[in-house]
């Protein structure tokens, strides 16, 4: 039965209302009135009533609401005119002088009003009331905990697998998916009241169609391993429950979730009753909006503290739009609190939509009642409106009224209309051709009242974000001005990668390639030519080095905002705009450059409030964007408020109304439950009672259909979700709506649209299978039906794509297609090698390079800082591949000339535990640094040490790359390698031939890659280097120039060294207009680093090597792709 019409006016003011408000019937506008009379007629002072939304938007509309209608009152009373019958009759039925003053004082004392979230409130309460809830004092709101859940899932994982059975760990691997299980944790954290069902056999039978849980249990015998897996799903959500709120505890931070459990559970433990008795005292009335968005925990809160005789609380909302599940909300709350308040009201006036779209939507929506339930659930009828008095509907085209409901079927692609369209060619059709209908609409003197039909009159409603971008890009093409009005977050946006690297290249200026991927990215957007430029000109490049450093000066000094105005401000060209306007000027500018400025904002927020320094901060917006977080603050924001095309997601375009509204996605709106891990649902025997059931996938994955009752109800749910949706998206529209269908994927039988139009065909015994097997001329002809039969208010028309206007005709048939036939040969040969791979062909194993490829030798105990005498240092520190991380390490990171210092011991001290190294063994680790750089390179220039080389002359870790094509040599590789060290070496390259005989080289065909050590310039040449940590022996003799001559040549150190050079003088001639081997090549030094002692004699440990310029061009050749042998400089 439809419950009465709420009278503001008159509704008693004691005890509990529940108001259902239909869309567009005042909500606002009546909870408004109520507050005013609870104000001035009952004389509740504005402190004392709570006033409870659901976003912040949301309340600020309220409190704007509020605040005029008590300006409104505070001026009627006062001897002014107004027309409200609500101020006419508390004029008549009290004193002026007493409403004037009360109207004053509520105005004067606005600012503690509470209208807020129900977050806001609980916090509020929390904190007030700090001892009665047990609430800490100091604590962080973290607004997204997903981080935290995949952090306690991940270690549940690691605890429970670690030392199981290869066959369970097997068994569980293959039924367990990260994603599943972290959304199944999510679940279990987001419901806490959810009932874990873990076990096949039902308790009561249930009154479902097909298989039964009866039927479960059979099946999971025919599967031994279901068990083992049950209690792993079941053991996570256990875990994830107890372990996520005690590491909450211990790192003293919450979540918007935890406002309300802590507050409901103080309210349900010992002391709650004196604690709701506080509040009572505080607030003395309640009126809490969009009640449909509620969830249990929030009902049991007000429930427990409202829930008194004499007490006005209201609850307004309308179940019809609950379709924020995915943030908690829960329908079964609000069907609970119509079970359990006695007094229910109705909105039943419409003042949003023309008189003929309220009657289209209520013939659709009761031509379905008559059949089925109207939104699938028990308990949520549909109940008419009327439109409001003296409407009229005021759209139309220069010669006819538009109609206000147009279905607009998209047929298939086949002559028979039998074949299903995928959803993937549905995604890729809808955006062109309802750019072009757009682009039609605007152009066709369609009007309003009597002016044109606008951009800024049109909205489109989307399923997801992806889709409102799509719509806006094929707008773009065609020149439509849009915007996006879409909960996605700004860091999910190209300007938040784009600007990230900006601030990772001002916060490590020297780091050239992180630099260069900054500048290439669009905030900067040099060109292919200015890189070009920067190789051959090393100043033009330092500019921009420069740059980063005076953008990281700003940071440190002024904060991020001065940097992103520098960088607006910035003329990456002389001869252009600045970077503002560049970007402005660019296809989406304003989206761009309002995401720009939105991430700046925020990142100052985040800086400002957390005092983080450059590091810190870069750290958090790499979390950001990595979580796509950030809550509503990071929701895109409107981009400009001209006049354009408004495209949105349905969920948030909730509350909003557009003049004509296109809803190309309503196909798409069920979010069919198809998790591995777990199905939710409610227990219709129970009330609604939620479950969380991790049996029913696991069954269906033994047995097909063994799942029965709980997909049945999980499906059930996820179509009046979807319903739901429908309903809001039809009802944002004030003139005319637009709604597509089509056979669009397997399960369009069972989507909204389907259900809306075609369960009314059915009898009440029929299912929507039964509609699964007409074809596009069946449903054609049910909709013409539908639209003769609705006296003018319904229309249906063909979805096909339109000509834009003023298109001229093609005259010409189009040219004739052919796909390009592929000819091409694919080599399987390796696309890459390197010189460890070149000299891990040496069938001598034992005789391999001890840095890169020698096993781990087992720790000694710490030597000594000095060596004993007749060994040399480093005798007793372990070999193998930790040492050559160590030191290469700190050699990368270290000044050269501050080897005295203390930069060197903190450096020293921090790579240690790095590397797997006691503290202990530092000092013989800073004696054999300290020796290297200072030990001279060259016997006949003192000068030449490390640790006298100009910081600006060095160059670390410089990678290469060089086109290689060993595979035209085949098996003769090593051969014709060893010929050329004969013919163009001198004599250490002769007698390394015989040598590189023995490798079997890798038949590569695309590129050598290396990184050299150091390469450094000293007195105008150039030199390369590189470090050896290997073992030779302990004795000084194993370092002397004959023994060092032999490692080079038995670990294809000597092969590394020309191939070193080769890569550097290809690097220099490049750089150097008038490079010269001869005159501006110093040659390699490699460094055996054991055997650098200073006490050893002068050259101890070092290598020297300067190739021929001959055997480098003829490694050119020998690599270079082209007839065997060629030798090509």
């Amino acid at each position: 039965m439809k419950p009465p019409v709420l009278d503001a006016l008159s509704v008693p003011l004691d005890g509990a209302c529940l108001v259902e408000a239909s869309a567009g019937t005042g909500k606002t506008f009546n909870l408004a009135r109520l507050f005013l009379r609870l104000l001035l007629e009952k004389d509740v002072p504005v402190e004392s009533i709570l006033t409870v939304t659901f976003t912040e938007a949301a309340t600020a509309e309220l409190r704007l609401r509020i605040r005029q209608k008590l300006a409104e009152a505070a001026s009627f009373f006062a001897g002014g005119e107004s027309e409200d019958e609500l101020l006419r009759r508390l004029r008549g039925a009290a004193d002026p002088e007493t409403l004037l003053r009360r109207a004053r004082c509520a105005l004067r004392d606005f600012d503690l009003c509470s209208i807020s979230t129900i977050h806001g409130f609980c916090d509020r309460m929390l904190r007030e009331n700090a001892f009665e809830s047990g609430q800490a004092f100091e604590q962080e709101l973290v607004p997204d905990v997903g981080p935290l859940i995949e952090e306690v899932v991940r270690d549940f994982c690691a605890l429970r697998l670690f030392g199981a059975e290869p066959g369970t760990i097997a068994e569980i691997a293959v039924h367990r998916s990260l994603p599943g299980l972290l959304e199944l944790a999510r679940e279990a954290v987001r419901r806490p009241d959810a009932v874990l069902l873990c076990e096949p056999e039902a308790p009561a039978p249930r009154p479902a169609r097909g298989r039964g849980r009866a039927s479960q249990a059979g099946a999971a015998e025919e599967d031994p391993s279901w068990r083992a897996i049950l209690e792993f799903r079941r053991e996570l959500v256990e875990y994830v429950r107890r372990e996520l709120p005690r590491r909450k505890r211990a790192r003293r931070v919450f979540s918007f979730d935890d406002m309300l459990l802590r507050l409901a559970q103080a309210l349900e433990g010992d002391g709650g009753e004196r604690l709701a008795e506080k509040i009572r005292q505080r607030y003395r009335a309640a009126l809490i909006d969009e009640f449909q968005d509620t969830d249990p925990v929030q009902y049991r809160i007000f429930q427990r503290v409202f829930q008194r005789p004499g007490i006005p609380w209201f609850l307004v909302g309308d179940p019809k739009q609950s379709i924020y599940r995915f943030r908690g909300a829960d329908v079964f709350a609000y069907l609970e609190a119509a079970r359990d308040v006695p007094l229910r009201l109705d909105l039943d006036r419409n003042f949003r939509s023309d008189p003929s779209l309220v009657a289209a939507t209520n013939l659709l929506f009761e031509r379905l009642q008559r059949k089925a339930a109207p939104f699938v659930l028990e308990g949520i009828p549909f109940a008419p409106v009327r439109p409001r008095e003296n409407a009229r509907d005021r759209l139309r085209w220069a010669d006819r009224p538009a109609l206000p409901l147009v279905i607009e079927f998209l047929p298939a692609s086949d002559e028979q209309g039998s074949r299903i369209i995928s959803k993937d060619q549905a995604r890729r059709m809808i955006p062109e051709r309802l750019a072009d209908e757009i682009a039609e609409l605007l152009s066709g003197g369609a009007q309003i009242e009597d002016r044109p039909v606008s951009a800024g009159d049109v909205a489109v409603l989307t399923a997801n974000n992806d889709q409102a971008l799509e719509v806006q890009a094929a707008l773009r093409q065609r020149g439509l001005p849009s915007v996006l009005v879409t909960e996605r977050s700004v860091f999910e946006s190209e300007e938040a990668r784009a600007l990230y690297r900006v601030l990772s290249a001002a916060a490590n200026p020297q780091d050239a390639g992180g630099l260069r991927g900054a500048l290439a990215g669009e905030l900067v957007g040099l060109r292919a030519e200015d890189f070009v430029r920067f190789e051959r000109d090393e100043r033009a490049f330092e500019q921009w080095v420069e740059q980063a450093r005076e953008w990281r000066r700003l940071w440190r000094e002024r904060g991020v905002l001065s940097l992103v105005a520098a960088l607006l401000d910035l003329r990456p060209f002389p001869e252009g705009p600045a970077n503002a306007a560049r970007l402005l000027a660019l296809p989406g500018g304003e989206r761009r450059l309002t995401n720009l400025r939105h991430l700046a904002e925020l990142a100052h927020r985040e800086e400002a409030s957390r005092g983080l320094g450059p590091e810190g901060l870069l750290g958090w917006f790499e979390r950001k964007m990595r979580d796509s977080s950030g809550g509503e603050e990071a929701e895109l924001r409107l981009e400009s408020d001209e006049n354009a095309v408004r495209i949105s997601t349905v969920h948030k375009a909730k509350g909003l109304e557009y003049p004509i509204v296109f809803c190309p996605y309503l196909w798409d709106a069920v979010k069919e439950p198809r998790n591995p891990a777990f199905l939710a649902y409610h227990d219709p025997a129970c009330h609604g009672r939620p479950v969380l059931d991790i049996v029913a996938p696991l069954l269906s994955g033994a047995k097909k259909g063994c799942e029965g009752f709980a997909r049945q109800q999980a499906d059930r749910e996820a179509l009046a979700e979807g319903m739901r949706l429908m309903y809001v998206a039809l009802t944002r529209a004030r003139h005319q709506c637009r709604i597509l269908f089509g056979r669009i994927g397997k399960s369009w039988h069972r989507s909204p649209p389907a259900y809306l139009l075609f369960r009314p065909e059915l009898e009440r015994e029929e299912t929507m299978d039964q509609v699964k097997k007409w074809t596009d001329a069946d449903l054609l002809r049910r909709l013409e039906a539908l639209a003769a039969s609705s006296g003018g208010k319904i229309a249906q028309e063909e979805f096909r794509p339109r000509p834009a206007p003023g298109a001229a005709k093609a005259e010409a048939a189009p040219p004739a297609l052919s796909c390009r036939k592929f000819d091409r040969v694919l080599s399987g040969a390796p696309l890459t090698t390197s010189y460890s791979q070149m000299a891990a062909g040496d069938p001598r194993a034992g005789e391999r390079d001890w840095d890169a490829l020698a096993p781990e030798a087992p720790s000694r105990p710490a030597p000594e800082a000095a060596p004993a005498a007749g060994r040399v240092m480093l005798a007793d520190f372990p070999a193998g591949t930790r040492t050559g991380y160590l030191f290469h390490s700190i050699f990368e990171k270290m000044d050269f000339a501050d080897v005295d210092g203390p930069a060197l011991s903190a450096l020293v001290a921090e790579e240690l535990p790095r590397h797997g190294f006691e503290p202990r063994q530092a000092a013989a680790v800073e004696r054999a640094v300290r020796a290297v750089c200072r030990a001279a390179l060259d016997p006949g220039d003192p000068s030449l040490r490390l640790a006298a080389i100009e910081r600006q002359a060095v160059l670390r870790e410089l990678p290469f790359v060089l086109p290689a094509d060993l595979s035209r040599h085949g098996p003769a590789a090593a051969r014709v390698l060893s010929r050329l060290l004969r013919e163009h070496g001198d004599g250490a390259a002769a007698a390394y031939a015989a040598r590189v005989e023995a490798l079997s080289l890798p038949e590569v065909r695309g590129f050598l890659r290396g990184v050299m050590d150091l390469v450094f310039r000293h007195r105008g040449r150039w030199f390369v280097l590189d470090y050896k940590t290997n073992l030779l022996g302990a004795a000084p003799e194993a370092y002397r120039p004959a023994a060092l001559a032999a490692a080079m040549d038995a670990h294809h150190y000597r092969l590394q060294c020309y191939l070193y050079a080769a890569a550097l003088r290809r690097y220099l001639a490049y750089r150097l207009a008038d490079f010269d081997y001869q005159r501006d090549f110093g040659g390699a030094y490699y460094l055996f680093v054991r055997g650098m002692d200073e006490a050893n004699p002068p050259g101890a440990g070092v290598v020297f090597d300067r190739p021929p310029l001959a055997l480098l061009e003829a490694l050119d050749g020998f690599f270079a792709a082209g007839p065997a042998g060629e030798a090509r400089p």
